[in-house]
């Protein structure tokens, strides 16, 4: 009966691990292979049936191999078959599948469900994603676009706030660079992530982050805030009530912003982190909880001291 279930349990494990690719080995146990291989084998279990194992070939739209051959289970997620072939984590690139001319299913929770048998050759498209291209902008917020394709954003005005930026494309990390700064306020800068469609977003937007009816950011005073209630304490969380306070913040600080997934388990707790780096040191990171695969909208609050940041091309 315990063998009938894990075979049973075997798809959603392969589709839940995503890029820690699984390997059913006939001892029953565990293992991660190399990341071209993602292979399920189940043994000879009375009543169960075997997955089948699809012989794929991924090239580029120039024709080139995009990764070696692969071996996949025909029961993985397409999201999963994405990781064996491109580092998602590390991009923010919108990335796709061709077979044929046809679009394949990205949310396909099966190769099976979305077409792909055992010897196709697909097409993997990249898409470069401008997520700060016509951004949605608060009262006191200007916009100019930089020669090396980033984008500098400036309160105007006299105020301290009002200055919020929220982009169009959902991304998993961003960049920035504080560019000015003016000592008469105090506090700085919000960085961080909204599920808000920016386009279902209600004009003159908020003066701050904290307005949207969901954000998670740190704000003016370096400390994480969110609107959602699933958000708890965890041992690991860092916070700027022990080690930072924005006061810190200077003229050409580079931060990097994000959402980094917790790639441990399938069902890990927290399902991810927010992270803040300043100048590549973590000042900022919260534990939270996001659906799978689900990205958010990037925002910047120019804020308090902060005067001026260029938001960079990633």
């Amino acid at each position: 009966l315990a063998q009938a279930i894990l075979a049973q349990a075997a798809p959603v494990l392969a589709c839940s691990l995503g890029r820690s690719a699984l390997w059913w080995m006939g001892n029953g146990t565990l293992s991660s292979p190399n990341r071209w291989q993602s292979i399920v084998q189940i043994g000879n279990i009375s009543g169960s049936r075997a997955v089948q194992i699809l012989h794929i070939q991924v090239q580029r739209v120039s024709g080139e191999s995009a990764c070696p051959p692969l071996e996949v289970p025909s029961n993985t997620c397409v999201r999963a078959l994405v990781n064996l072939v491109v580092d998602l984590d590390g991009s923010n690139d919108e990335v796709k599948f061709l077979l044929g001319n046809d679009l394949i299913d990205m949310t396909a929770r099966s190769l099976t469900v979305a077409g792909i048998q055992d010897g196709c050759v697909l097409t993997l498209v990249v898409q470069k994603v401008r997520f700060w291209e016509a951004p949605v902008i608060g009262t006191n917020a200007s916009i100019t676009d930089e020669a090396d394709g980033s984008m500098m954003v400036a309160r105007v005005g006299r105020g301290f706030r009002d200055a919020l930026v929220v982009g169009r494309q959902r991304v998993r990390f961003f960049h920035l660079k504080i560019a000015e700064i003016d000592r008469i306020w105090t506090g700085a800068l919000e960085v961080g992530f909204t599920a808000c469609e920016p386009q279902t977003l209600e004009m003159p937007l908020p003066e701050d982050a904290l307005g949207l009816p969901s954000h998670w950011v740190m704000d003016s005073a370096g400390k994480f805030r969110t609107a959602d209630t699933n958000v708890t304490e965890h041992a690991d969380n860092i916070s700027s009530d022990r080690n930072w306070s924005q006061q810190e913040l200077l003229c050409g600080d580079l931060l990097r912003i994000a959402i980094d997934r917790n790639s441990s388990n399938g069902g890990a707790t927290p399902s991810a982190w927010f992270v803040v780096k300043v100048n590549e040191v973590v000042k900022v990171k919260a534990a939270v909880q996001l659906e799978r695969d689900q990205l958010l909208y990037p925002l910047v609050n120019i804020y308090g001291k902060t005067k001026k940041a260029e938001l960079l091309s990633d």
